[in-house]
């Protein structure tokens, strides 16, 4: 049925319209942002290695653009084009993806976080539990992490997954005053290493007792 629905002309039409104004939009403010798009409807130019088409098991792939991907992103007729760099040797292509592939939209990594709320307060987590931050808190988690780290204060148990996304993650501007986040390599993500910077964040500025018991979920 959803392939149905894709690959109808009027929704193609009426997404691609919709879609088209949207990137022109977040295009046009300046700040890096990301798109999750269908894999098998991107156009590379040149072509990418086989062996880095293989790394791209998913249907759907995160791209985020910002510095010199952001600076050569464009739209041209029903496309969003932009250059990249993929793979270890950061192989050079130009991207082209149609307008109807872009399924989400993603600025400053808070897409998701709605869903995940509203999931949390079906299940009756008190509303105080709930914590979504703001892009003022994401700055200052992503500052802290960062200087603990250079000062060997901050510190983990040796897993492979979050030491590899340690290597690859270099900064992401966040607005224009210096903020940063954490930017993985295209088609990669950062996910766990964003995770364990806000939980460090909350470590340091937390105001609630740390011995004090609290009420799990039946």
């Amino acid at each position: 049925m959803i392939d149905k629905i894709l690959k109808d002309d009027k929704f193609i039409a009426a997404s691609s319209t919709h879609i088209g104004a949207v990137l022109d939009y977040v295009l046009a403010l300046g700040y890096g942002f990301g798109i999750v798009a269908r894999t098998d409807q991107i156009k590379f130019d040149p072509p990418l290695p086989e062996e880095i088409l293989k790394s791209f098991k998913m249907p759907a792939i995160f791209l985020q653009l910002e510095e010199y991907t952001l600076s050569s992103a464009h739209l041209s007729k029903d496309e969003l084009v932009f250059e990249a760099g993929f793979g270890p040797q950061d192989f050079a292509s130009t991207l082209s993806v149609p307008f109807y592939a872009v399924l989400q939209i993603v600025v400053d990594g808070k897409g998701g976080a709605a869903y995940l709320v509203n999931e949390l307060r079906r299940l009756k987590v008190p509303a105080k539990v709930i914590w979504t931050p703001t892009t003022e808190k994401i700055i200052e988690a992503h500052s802290l992490a960062l200087a603990a780290v250079q000062k060997g204060t901050m510190v983990h148990r040796p897993g492979r997954e979050l030491d590899r996304e340690a290597r690859l993650a270099r900064k992401r501007p966040i607005g224009t005053l210096g903020g940063f986040g954490w930017a993985a390599p295209q088609g990669d993500t950062s996910a766990l290493l964003d995770a364990v910077t806000l939980a460090h964040w909350a470590t340091q500025t937390t105001k609630r007792r740390i011995g004090r018991k609290q009420r799990g979920l039946a």
